[in-house]
């Protein structure tokens, strides 16, 4: 371990490996009829396989990319900064990539905000 002096930074990391798949997982969205007898829910991933199915291959790998694939490439770079012992440049390399990863994770969420005002 790099910073054996701070406890916080490994309990915020297991708590994002243990809370990003409940977060795909679990439901997020539920869509009922008029007089709420009937709905649906869904989840990130119940979504893409749902957008994959309609035909909507474009957005689902979209969805994948920004909701699943940024979230667990940033968190394994984390892990790897914080537990690998890495040279002070190549950390400051890795870390800007995350700054620059950072920019475009919220992608997902205007996504889907543009679906559902689209429905």
């Amino acid at each position: 371990m790099q910073y054996p002096q701070r406890h916080d930074v490994p309990l915020l990391l297991a708590a994002g490996l243990i809370l990003l798949p409940l977060g795909l997982t679990l439901p997020t969205v539920t869509l009922s009829t008029m007089g709420g007898m009937g709905g649906s829910t869904f989840s990130v991933i119940t979504g893409i396989f749902d957008l994959v199915q309609e035909g909507n291959v474009f957005l689902a790998l979209l969805i994948f990319t920004f909701s699943m694939g940024v979230p667990v490439v940033k968190l394994t770079m984390l892990i790897v900064i914080w537990f690998h012992g890495m040279n002070p440049g190549r950390r400051e390399e890795t870390l800007h990539a995350l700054k620059v990863l950072g920019k475009w994770s919220m992608l997902d969420v205007f996504v889907v905000v543009a679906l559902v005002g689209a429905i």
